[in-house]
């Protein structure tokens, strides 16, 4: 049975130096005439004399604000926890609980999918509701912790639920035919078919958002679709339930990134935070999910 792991590789490198100069300006003294009286010679020593005053002040002055801003600043010591707990090895455990979480989903997923059975198309049954069920159990995680006050409470206007309502219909679709798929064949099939996810988000964002990558990223999808279309042909227990439903999976998820990069820019949505904002829409996925468990389960 062939099964495709997708490791996906984050790199960000941002680098942007900076330089200031500041170009003090030379006084000139325009020269004086010859024949001056003895009351204006005097005046122009005191002159002088103050001026040299101010000058050997201003630059007393500015030895002591260089100095003062040149002084460095005490090292602060980080802890072994803080070495050990950093952005790289924070990175790493999450993309291992990610796997690891991804790996059980799928396991009690079929499990629940072999005990409500199939139907006539090869479908799972319940599969909507069973869809709904895990939703719920998301927002009954989330729930509790905005009550006690151990998260921060999302607040939200109408019009914010509104603009982000797209949003979770989109991730309900995306959710309840990832169910299917997995229900209708085998759980490698279906994770192979949903590998896919990427071909679909680079076409959807040419075609709605004109957004043409680099040619060497469509470049490097090929061997996904070649992945995608081995697997097929040589999968003992293929399924076309299986292939159309995760096939739709992947256009949903495409279209909740196309509406979510016009929502998620926002002041009010960057203050949710990443936890609230996926929680605010798993729980309008659950919403979106109900109409279709009462319609065909």
């Amino acid at each position: 049975m062939v099964r495709v792991v997708s490791i996906f590789l984050l790199a960000t490198a941002c680098l942007v130096v900076t330089a200031f100069s500041l170009e003090r300006p030379n006084n000139r003294i325009s020269s004086l005439t010859n024949k001056l009286t003895n009351k204006s010679t005097n005046n122009n020593l005191i002159n002088k004399s103050t001026c040299l005053f101010n000058t050997e002040s201003s630059d007393a002055s500015s030895v002591a604000v260089t100095a003062a801003a040149t002084t460095p600043e005490p090292v602060k010591k980080t802890s072994l926890f803080d070495k050990i707990w950093n952005e790289q090895t924070k990175l790493s455990f999450y993309l291992i609980v990610w796997y690891l979480g991804n790996v059980y989903y799928n396991i009690y997923n079929k499990k629940a999918c072999i005990a409500l059975g199939k139907n006539a198309q090869g479908g799972s049954n319940l599969h909507w509701a069973l869809s709904a069920v895990q939703l719920l159990v998301g927002a009954l995680f989330v729930i509790p912790l905005w009550l006690t006050g151990a998260r921060p409470q999302p607040k939200l206007t109408t019009d914010n639920i509104k603009e982000l309502s797209p949003v979770g219909l989109w991730a309900s679709l995306a959710h309840a035919f990832s169910v299917l798929a997995l229900g209708a064949g085998a759980v490698s099939f279906g994770q192979i078919v949903k590998s896919a996810e990427p071909v679909f988000a680079a076409a959807t964002n040419a075609v709605l958002l004109k957004d043409i990558d680099h040619p060497v990223v469509y470049l490097a999808l090929l061997p996904i679709i070649g992945g995608v279309s081995l697997a097929s042909l040589k999968e003992l227990s293929f399924s076309w339930t299986a292939l159309i439903a995760a096939s739709l999976a992947n256009q949903a998820a495409a279209f909740k990134n196309v509406v979510s990069k016009g929502v998620m820019g926002k002041p009010w949505a960057k203050g949710l935070g990443p936890q609230n904002t996926y929680a605010v829409i798993n729980i309008l996925a659950l919403v979106f999910t109900l109409p279709f468990v009462l319609g065909f389960d």
